[in-house]
Parts: structure tokens; C-alpha cells; sequence
């Protein structure tokens, strides 16, 4: 298995359209207890070699956007949370035919990223939390 959600993960820390959004709220696999919110969490959910091109891998990344905004007038808007997803499908989303391979990195290890396509879940409201929710899978094509 490799690390490309890592690598998913350091892309987001870096991106100043990221961090300008949720700072350095940028988390592996979950929140932490009281999380400063908006914040990211990045989590593998599959990652399968390719049979035939032995370094070639395709991984399901999904990094989910949390906000918990303060009503209004007695409402919550969903605006900063779906602001957020927006901004993580336009930072990792590439579209196959306009985009060359890039290289993404995790400690010692470098990717190289031939494709990547982000699809958006439907906004959701956890429960106990109440905390919104959307999540951002990410398919990434890349070889090793």
C-alpha cells in the first residue's frame, strides 16, 4: 500500500487557498477532540494496483470539510462549509485531457500524479456533533 494520502494531505497543508480557509485545521483519518473548525480530514479509502502496469495505482482519497458557523438570526448557513468543498475540488481535481502528470510527495516518497477527478457527497449534519459535513472523493491515477 502506499502513502498518497499523505501526500493528498501535504498538498492541502501547502495550498494558500487552503490554509487561508481552515488555517492549519488539516487532519489524518479524523477530527481531534474540540476541533478549531472549518477543518479537513484526509482518509484512504482504497488503493488498487494496477495488474497489468506494475507501479500504477488507483486510490479513492476522501477528505471530508467540517464547519460548525454560528446561526444567524437562529440559522446556520451551510455557505463556509460548501465554500471549502469548492476550494478542495478546485486544488486537487485535474481534468484527464488538459492536465500533464505532476508530482505529489509524502516524506521521502514522490508520486507521480497522471490524473486526479473530485466528486462532491451531499452535504450532511453529523449526528451528536451537528457539525456539517461534505465530502470530497478524490480518484487519483499515479504511479509509484
Amino acid at each position: 500500500m502506499t502513502l498518497i494520502d499523505a501526500a493528498v494531505l501535504a498538498k492541502l497543508r501547502a495550498a494558500s487557498t487552503i490554509t487561508a480557509l481552515v488555517g492549519s485545521s488539516v487532519y489524518p483519518d479524523a477530527l481531534p477532540p474540540s476541533p478549531a473548525l472549518p477543518a479537513l480530514t484526509v482518509r484512504k479509502i482504497s488503493d488498487i494496483p494496477d495488474p497489468e502496469v506494475g507501479a500504477a495505482h488507483r486510490a479513492r482519497v476522501q477528505v471530508s470539510c467540517w464547519s460548525n458557523p454560528t446561526p444567524a438570526n437562529g440559522v446556520r448557513s451551510p455557505a463556509e462549509v460548501e465554500g471549502l468543498a469548492s476550494a478542495v475540488g478546485a486544488l486537487l481535481h485535474s481534468a484527464r485531457l488538459n492536465s500533464s502528470p505532476t508530482s505529489w510527495t509524502a516524506g521521502a516518497t514522490t508520486y507521480r500524479v497522471l490524473s486526479t477527478r473530485a466528486t462532491f457527497g451531499p452535504r450532511l449534519t453529523e449526528d451528536g456533533s451537528g457539525y456539517y459535513h461534505v465530502p470530497v472523493d478524490v480518484l487519483v491515477d499515479f504511479t509509484e
